[in-house]
């Protein structure tokens, strides 16, 4: 057998749509901004008992 006879099958996501894809970013980065203010406040709350 030859290795031309087959042709490599490409396996790739599905193509999004360009709204899609924005959203997915925002709401990556929202989820981030989210994640440091809830860590921020956090930090507020139980710096009085540490210190």
């Amino acid at each position: 057998m030859d290795e031309d006879d087959y042709a490599p099958i490409y396996v790739r996501k599905n193509r999004e749509t360009y709204s899609g894809m924005v959203l997915d970013s925002i709401f990556k980065y929202l989820r981030g901004a989210i994640v440091i203010v809830v860590g921020l406040v956090m930090l507020a709350i139980f710096i009085p008992f540490i210190i």
